[in-house]
């Protein structure tokens, strides 16, 4: 008993604090502690959410939904899959977004969360999608554009889709909405020209990514040139700083360097000139002999 009231008392800690640390401490900790003590787990997780603590929904979800650690309640999963969503987080909501798409089976039994509505999975794919959640713009914009190529859509669709895609770093879709074989005949020259300006952008972006390897073998079987990427030429902020440091450094040292060449000349020439002379009037003194 004593270790758990241990622990309480930093969970009351991290709740009284605030600090985002402190909880998400706490909350890690709670999920260790499943396999080995789950009621204590499912306190301390109920504790933090009443604390105000509101990513523990998300693993409340999970555990209602799946009969993990807790009994199998569909209704409070929803409520706490819509309170994860509300509370601003990107995951939740496209978890929510998925609910509506796909009816919210649960895993475990197949039982329906939500009923089917594409409205309200746009709703929460949209919002997630605007915190830059990447799987949230894609499932949006797959919903929008609903099978269809982009001669079939308004220009107002067409925009949408294109923002969703671009997102979510869906180049590849991008050019094969428009066209994606050079050789159709149901391709027009516009579309043909749209779809090489997307893969040309997606072989550009992310490097080594899938979707930048899937753009650059389209672009070649179509026989396009290859992409060069450019030098960076900039000069950065640390360059700046070292550059003139570096010179003054380099100057110092060759200042040292030619004093000192300077003090050897000034010992060894007398010496080598001395040398000289005596040589000289040895060999003089030796002939005259």
């Amino acid at each position: 008993m004593a270790e758990r009231y241990d622990f309480f008392g930093h969970v009351e800690n991290a709740i009284a604090t605030g600090e985002k640390g402190r909880l998400e401490g706490c909350y890690a900790a709670a999920i260790s502690l499943k396999a080995k003590d789950p009621d204590l787990s499912n306190k301390i997780l109920f504790r933090l959410l009443e604390g105000g603590y509101q990513d523990v929904n998300r693993e409340l979800f999970e555990r209602y939904l799946n009969g993990d650690s807790l009994p199998v309640d569909h209704a409070k999963a929803l409520s706490h899959l819509v309170a994860w969503a509300e509370s601003g987080s990107a995951p939740g909501m496209f978890l929510l977004g998925e609910a509506y798409e796909h009816c919210g089976e649960s895993r475990r039994d197949g039982v329906k969360l939500v009923e089917h509505d594409i409205e309200e999975a746009k709703k929460w794919y949209r919002r997630s999608a605007e915190l830059d959640y990447s799987l949230s713009a894609k499932k949006l914009a797959d919903l929008l554009l609903d099978g269809r190529r982009a001669r079939d859509c308004t220009q107002k669709e067409l925009e949408d889709i294109e923002k969703y895609y671009i997102k979510a770093g869906e180049y590849f879709t991008l050019g094969n909405i428009y066209c994606s074989d050079k050789h159709s005949p149901d391709c027009t020259p516009e579309e043909l020209l749209k779809a090489k300006q997307w893969y040309a952008v997606g072989r550009k972006t992310g490097m080594g990514s899938f979707q930048c390897q899937e753009c650059t073998e389209i672009l070649r079987k179509w026989d396009e040139p290859e992409y060069v990427p450019p030098r960076d030429n900039s000069i950065t902020a640390t360059e700046v700083i070292v550059a003139p440091i570096a010179l003054w450094l380099w100057g110092a040292i060759g200042t040292a360097l030619l004093g000192v060449v300077m003090a050897i000349n000034a010992v060894t020439i007398p010496l080598l000139i001395g040398g000289a002379i005596v040589y000289g009037l040895y060999k003089l003194f030796k002939s005259s002999r």
